[in-house]
């Protein structure tokens, strides 16, 4: 059955790449908006080995843009609806969920024996330290940050910077540290305002968000563009068929743009993108402030 499913798969990858796709073991460390949507590609790539990890359930504003997310799966376990899914596109994977939140204390111990880490909790500061413990494992992770008009994506490895680096924020912090940081009035009063410039929020929504009214606004396509490389990001990781985007290189995607770009310093440009940078700027402000 398997060659049957993906069979258009091997006008493009060698039996024994689609092989290696197919045993690998990936982990995916948030179901929403970037997780859900790459566990169906992966899965659709002939992936079988997936474990997918949230705590959250589906709620009606997901619907916009989230793998999963109907009006009739509202109020159900992002995971469970997921595996669902995946076993309707391949019914022998093997699909490992967890509906909690993996402990700071115990993401090694989960990572371990991993091939891949999807880090796409909607926690940054959460997913930021997930790819650090992989990072000393020496596992691979990739990330996707959606956010209105704007999507980037990239992979880390053993050799990669610190992924605190993309969003200039210092180095080394405590997951409690860092969602103290990004959580904070100062961070989202920035960030909104960022965003409003470069991924194009409305006034009004940049605004409301800054003072923590409403959440970030996304549309589908930048998620789903951001899901489709992350999914990339990971068979070039598993297969070794293609170069990885390695941080501190990352895809960027704009509605008018796509391309891969460098990061060269902490000043907030990057090279050969002639409007600036994208970490959102002020980030190490706003830690200074409240270190």
């Amino acid at each position: 059955m398997y060659n049957e499913l993906f069979q258009r798969n091997y006008g493009v990858f060698s039996e024994e790449e689609q092989e290696r796709i197919r045993e690998a073991r990936i982990i995916l460390t948030g179901c929403g908006e970037i997780g859900g949507a790459t566990a169906i590609l992966l899965a659709r790539s002939g992936a079988e080995h997936l474990t997918l990890v949230d705590d959250d359930s589906f709620e009606i504003s997901n619907t916009n843009r989230q793998a999963g997310s109907y009006v009739d799966t509202a109020g159900r376990k992002k995971v469970e609806v997921l595996r669902e899914e995946i076993a309707r596109i391949n019914p022998e994977a093997d699909v490992t969920t967890i509906d909690s939140r993996i402990g700071i204390e115990n993401l090694e111990r989960h990572l371990r024996g991993e091939d891949v880490l999807v880090a796409s909790a909607d926690d940054f500061a959460y997913s930021i330290v997930a790819a650090r413990t992989a990072k000393k494992l020496g596992i691979p992770s990739v990330i996707g940050f959606p956010v209105g008009s704007l999507a980037r994506v990239w992979s880390n490895n053993e050799n990669s910077p610190d992924v605190e680096r993309h969003f200039d924020l210092p180095c080394g912090l405590s997951y409690d540290e860092l969602h103290r940081i990004l959580s904070s009035d100062n961070q989202r009063a920035m960030c909104g305002s960022w965003y409003a410039k470069k991924a194009d929020w409305s006034a009004e929504w940049a605004s409301r968000y800054a003072s923590s009214e409403i959440p970030a606004a996304q549309i589908a396509p930048m998620t789903w563009l951001a899901s489709s490389l992350v999914a990339l990001e990971v068979i070039k990781l598993i297969t070794h068929r293609w170069e990885p985007v390695v941080f501190p290189r990352y895809w960027k995607i704009t509605p008018n743009s796509a391309g891969i770009k460098i990061l060269v310093s902490n000043s907030d440009k990057d090279e050969g993108d002639e409007d600036g940078g994208d970490s959102g700027g002020g980030a190490r402000n706003a830690a200074k402030t409240l270190l």
